[in-house]
């Protein structure tokens, strides 16, 4: 009986999960958010070889798609995301190697430092 109880548990706890995966635009909306808050907080430097903030990530991507491009059009275009169905995962391009920016679970979107 016990393990009855424990399937069903498991079961549901994977349904909940599926349910509530967040999709590419909840990633991009609070990468933007993220890294328009840390850009906010600082002054925005100007692009460098090593990226050691937030803010030179922001301005290498939108460099990437000219002047005028909005910082959400930059990430939709680089944003890589890996949907693994109960979790998904959000990775950008930094120097030529995928790097881990964010994590979606039960429909929240956690942001990742990009400090290296």
């Amino acid at each position: 009986m016990k393990w009855i109880v424990a399937a069903v548990l498991i079961v549901a706890l994977l349904a909940v999960m599926w349910a509530t995966n967040p999709d590419r635009t909840q990633h991009v909306q609070a990468l933007s958010q993220h890294l328009a808050g840390t850009a906010a907080a600082q002054a925005l430097p100007q692009p460098a070889d090593s990226l050691s903030n937030q803010a030179v990530v922001c301005w290498d991507f939108s460099d990437q798609l000219g002047e005028e491009a909005s910082l959400q059009q930059a990430l939709d275009a680089s944003l890589s995301l890996t949907d693994w169905h109960v979790c998904s995962v959000g990775s950008l391009p930094v120097g030529g190697k995928p790097v881990r920016v964010s994590v979606g679970i039960f429909g929240h979107v956690f942001c990742c430092d990009l400090k290296q």
